[in-house]
């Protein structure tokens, strides 16, 4: 990738993006090891457990805002009537309690699928760490990333 930042990703199942800047900043053996690291990811399917996370993502918030449209139009509907009898009334009032609790679960969902994804992202690192040490690439990969938390740390290069 023509960009100067230092990364390199792991993207689908065949393809590890690598900037630029990591070219320029890690050595042949560093890259070697961060390489072998982000072949951890492709082998053990890391890359597509993140497609199919995003995609559900997608299809999960359509469905919500599907719903909560689908419940506005209904509480505008039954607002329109609901002067006429009690039964109207009743009827908005269930629909703007059912959009209220959808958008309560809506939220607990999302923060326990953040908490969840974000203990899993960790996992998954330290396993394609483990695969990099264990096809022999574990010094240079070690040795890589303490170049990048130099880096992060310090700003320079």
């Amino acid at each position: 990738m023509d960009d100067m930042h230092v990364n390199t990703i792991a993207v689908g199942r065949k393809t590890i993006a690598i900037t630029r800047g990591a070219i320029s900043t890690f050595s042949a053996d560093e890259l070697k090891g961060i390489l072998a690291h982000e072949l951890g990811h492709m082998t053990f399917g890391h890359t597509k457990a993140l497609l199919l996370t995003v995609i559900g993502n997608f299809i999960f918030t359509a469905l919500i805002w599907l719903l909560r449209l689908m419940l506005i139009v209904i509480e505008f509907l039954w607002g329109l009537v609901s002067h006429k009898s009690i039964l109207f009334a009743i009827l908005k009032f269930m629909a703007v309690a059912m959009r209220f609790i959808v958008d309560i679960a809506v939220m607990l969902f999302i923060h326990l699928s953040e908490i969840i994804l974000a203990l899993n992202s960790r996992a998954n690192e330290i396993q394609a760490d483990v695969f990099a040490y264990e096809v022999g690439y574990g010094n240079e990969l070690i040795s890589g990333l303490y170049l990048l938390q130099k880096i992060s740390i310090n700003g320079n290069i």
